[in-house]
């Protein structure tokens, strides 16, 4: 017997049902929905975004959006995105100066991105990492803080030599 058993089903959006508790709503209706939209029988969409947060080039497609909030108001918060191979940061709230932040360019996949918070330093850093390289950011005045972490794989195959000459004792 099969470790799990796969109920086969139709995907059909029944609609959503608000009367009934969540644990007796029949399987083709939803306790709640954000940001969604039936379309047509058995898909559901998500809806149109209603604000363009950056225009980086007509051809660069943003994959990764995320806010980084500080927990101290006198430290700015900041919108952090990745758009094909490059990353890019816009101060809050206006957000209409957008910053490309150069170094490590990443493979344009979708970026894993955390906020963390180090021990004795006020503002919340921005951990980005994806499986080309890994990045820490903290904004601030001017330029911010943007650097590598982990460290560099070396460029070439190590090599040891046998059979050395001299007095080895």
């Amino acid at each position: 017997m099969p470790r799990y058993i796969k109920d086969a089903r139709k995907f059909v959006d029944a609609g959503i049902q608000l009367h009934t508790p969540p644990d007796l709503v029949p399987a083709t209706q939803y306790t709640r929905i954000n940001n969604v939209l039936p379309k047509s029988e058995g898909e559901l969409r998500t809806r149109d975004g209603l604000t363009s947060i950056a225009t980086v080039l007509a051809s660069s497609e943003i994959h990764t959006i995320f806010r980084l909030n500080q927990g101290v108001p006198s430290v700015v918060n900041e919108r952090l995105f990745g758009a094909d191979q490059r990353f890019f940061t816009a101060v809050l709230p206006a957000g209409t100066v957008i910053t490309e932040r150069t170094g490590l360019t990443f493979d344009g996949e979708k970026l894993s991105i955390i906020n963390f918070r180090f021990t004795n330093d006020e503002a919340s850093w921005a951990i980005i990492a994806n499986r080309a390289g890994m990045r820490k950011y903290r904004g601030g005045a001017g330029a911010g803080y943007y650097h590598k972490l982990g460290i560099t794989p070396p460029l070439t195959a190590a090599t040891a030599v046998d059979g050395g000459a001299g007095n080895l004792n």
